[in-house]
């Protein structure tokens, strides 16, 4: 919890209702995840909008991990948080992408997801040299070759290349869950060819 943080309840008046919230009351707190942090808190509510019944319709949020606030709308909070795992040593346009990828599942847009890692997928193979021939399955190609990968590992590395294809050509919804598990192929990726030998790196290996 933050230092100095303490959460002494909100009220809210108008010419129909008077309400106030305090430590004890369910709706002075709210659970969910942190798009700063990412920790999963109660968050307390700063303030509030109530609807019928006495039923809070919008708050706003303060969490009470890193400080930091938010907003809750019908049980959505904004901004969202990111989805996907921080990888570390990632060259500047690599790494913009990768955290486009991650906030766009974390808004709920799986295509554009899906999108972004395919484009990944071409620039990871073009820092290791590919010359951009045969399109993404030449880049899964070139990755493959390039010693990053064993074969067991390029099955599913092709399956960014294929969940990009298809969200680019499909007219069907793209599932969240598929659009998940693109996200963590290409990070698990990214860990390999650039985390995991930028730490290597910086040990003086």
């Amino acid at each position: 919890m933050p230092t100095g943080f303490a959460h002494l309840g909100v009220s809210y008046s108008d010419a129909s209702s008077n309400l106030r919230t305090s430590t004890g009351d369910s709706r002075a707190w709210f659970s969910y995840r942190c798009p700063w942090c990412l920790d999963s808190v109660s968050g307390a509510t700063l303030a509030f909008i109530p609807g019928e019944n006495k039923v809070l319709t919008q708050r706003w949020l303060r969490c009470t991990s890193c400080g930091r606030g938010a907003v809750e709308f019908g049980g959505v909070v904004s901004p969202p948080a990111l989805e996907g795992k921080s990888i570390g040593h990632l060259p500047e346009a690599i790494g913009l992408l990768y955290l486009e990828a991650r906030k766009a599942l974390g808004a709920g847009a799986p295509t554009g997801c899906e999108l972004v890692c395919r484009t990944l997928l071409g620039h990871i193979a073009g820092h290791l040299g590919w010359d951009g021939t045969g399109q993404f399955a030449g880049a899964v190609q070139h990755i493959d070759s390039s010693g990053f990968i064993t074969p067991p590992m390029r099955v599913w590395v092709d399956r960014i290349r294929q969940h990009g294809n298809e969200a680019a050509h499909e007219v069907a919804a793209v599932n969240p869950q598929r659009a998940t598990d693109t996200l963590r192929f290409t990070a698990a990726l990214l860990e390999l060819v650039f985390e995991l030998p930028g730490i290597e790196a910086s040990q003086g290996g």
